[in-house]
């Protein structure tokens, strides 16, 4: 079988996961309802909501206590939905108003702060930030040479996050202001100021990348000396309030803690709460905000800045920030949004992780689709598998609704089995672009068909199937690694999965 020995190699690389069961989730769901066809073998069609049980299942696997979760298309939420808790302890649930903090999503916020200014003529990208500050910033291996607001935004400035002295302060926000830790941090005077630590003092601004926080807190702290307010009064008044983000905020203190989720940490037995906590580099990562609020603000970069009518940024603005600055240097970087290739998809976005926090945020610019997750646990990959499966409903379903359109299904694809490892079943769901005649049949890992599960021509829709684990002649299969193989009148594709016992 020709599929057969392109995948063999596949088999060195694969890593056996076990199944762990733990809590059961449930969450009021404040959704749009989609339609999904579902078939048995005997060819009988239920509807059902198999993207719920896909994203409980993952978080399951790979132990996130909550999650909520958006897609955004053109100017308005498509889907949004929520799953978990928030809190074990007092019992709450998440919804899509739960607040999670954002870690590094937080980023492209305080840029956007920055670049509303710089809109304003108040400063040119390029330009020393030494300029603006009233303390000066310079890398001590290269005195003569300038750190600009473009080097802060694409992580070349040559500015070191020196962990030993980046402090969280446990239950309450970091009492340091802004000013007050950058000079002490950056500026030979300072207290907390270590050349080789807190710089890259082998390397000169503007050559190499390396991901700053202090950069972008250095930018926040920007907002504030050109602005002449503080820099969350600033997002308040010209970010926040304009995106109807009514419950956002920098810090804890004004905000409900009974409307945050809870960090939590998987011990391997059961969930510990980290608890709240802040940090003085506030504006690279502690940005506290809900799905619904933070939907409003993917839609103003998915709109070219706009937003309900109101201009956030300017369409040239947006255009900068989402081009490659040093494609020499980093061929993914914009303005602190990142463009990167996810399963054949070109996006825009940013991730963030912390304490008890995993969070996605990215958008499609070539079919105006975002995808947001927000989750108050630790597991970073199987956010992109979600993040995958978000992105293919958007491109392959519509909201049912009243007067609703026909769907139109854009390509064939196969999509990866859940669970994967499995024991008993395991469910495989296949997208057809237009009617065909469709196999879709099981392998050994000798190239030998044992199982045929479709072989009849199907109707243009989404299709989920059960495969039980056992052969054509109804015995069960012995542990292993097996492959799936869909194939229609111009469509080829095969995947593995892992059969435990």
């Amino acid at each position: 079988m020709n599929f057969f020995y392109k995948n063999i190699c596949l088999f060195f690389l694969i890593h056996i996961l076990f199944i762990q069961n733990i809590f059961a989730f449930s969450a009021g769901r404040e959704n749009i309802q989609y339609l999904t066809i579902y078939e048995s073998e005997n060819g009988t069609l239920i509807n059902k909501d198999v993207l719920d049980d896909y994203i409980i299942q993952i978080m399951s696997i790979n132990h996130i206590p909550g999650l909520s979760a958006s897609i955004v298309k053109n100017n308005e939420i498509i889907w949004m939905n929520s799953y978990g808790y928030a809190n074990f302890d007092i019992g709450i649930l998440v919804t899509n108003t739960t607040l999670f903090e954002l870690a590094s999503v937080s980023k492209t916020i305080t840029m956007t702060a920055l670049m509303q200014l710089y809109e304003e003529g108040l400063f040119e990208l390029d330009d020393d930030i030494n300029n603006y500050l009233s303390f000066e910033v310079r890398n001590p291996g290269f005195p003569t040479q300038a750190i600009t607001f473009r080097m802060l935004l694409t992580h070349i400035s040559s500015i070191r996050d020196n962990w030993d002295i980046m402090w969280y302060f446990w239950g309450e926000d970091s009492p340091i202001p802004l000013d007050e830790y950058l000079f002490n941090y950056l500026n030979p005077s300072g207290d907390y100021y270590y050349p080789d630590l807190n710089y890259y003092s082998n390397n000169t601004p503007g050559s190499l990348w390396h991901y700053s926080n202090i950069a972008i807190m250095l930018v926040g702290f920007l907002v504030e000396e050109i602005s002449h307010q503080s820099f969350a009064q600033y997002c308040e008044e010209n970010i926040f309030q304009p995106l109807q983000m009514n419950e956002t905020s920098w810090f804890l203190a004004g905000l409900d803690t009974t409307h945050i989720a809870m960090p939590y940490h998987w011990n391997g037995s059961g969930y510990t709460p980290y608890g709240f906590f802040g940090y003085s580099d506030y504006p690279a990562g502690q940005l506290r905000t809900s799905v619904d609020q933070l939907s409003n603000f993917l839609i103003t970069y998915i709109q070219n800045g706009q937003f309900n009518g109101s201009e956030i940024l300017d369409s040239f603005t947006v255009d900068t920030i989402l081009t490659i600055q040093y494609p020499s240097i980093n061929n993914t970087q914009g303005l602190v949004w990142f463009y990167q290739s996810y399963n054949s998809r070109l996006l825009w976005g940013h991730g963030g992780g912390d304490y008890g926090i995993a969070t996605r945020m990215h958008f499609n610019p070539l079919n105006n689709t975002g995808v947001i997750i927000l989750t108050n646990g630790e597991s970073h990959n199987s956010l992109i598998q979600i993040e995958n499966e978000l992105f293919i409903y958007a491109e392959t379903t519509t909201a049912v609704a009243e007067n609703q359109d026909p769907i139109i299904f854009n390509r064939n694809y196969l999509h990866s089995n859940y669970p994967d490892p499995f024991q008993t079943s395991t469910k495989i769901e296949y997208i057809l672009q237009s009617p065909t005649f469709v196999k879709l049949r099981i392998f050994d890992l000798t190239g030998q068909l044992v199982r045929t599960l479709v072989s009849s021509k199907k109707e243009a829709g989404i299709y989920t199937i059960i495969f039980d684990g056992k052969d054509n002649n109804g015995n069960e299969l012995s542990q292993g690694i097996y492959f799936y193989n869909l194939k229609t009148n111009n469509f080829n594709q095969t995947m593995q999965m892992l059969l435990i016992r």
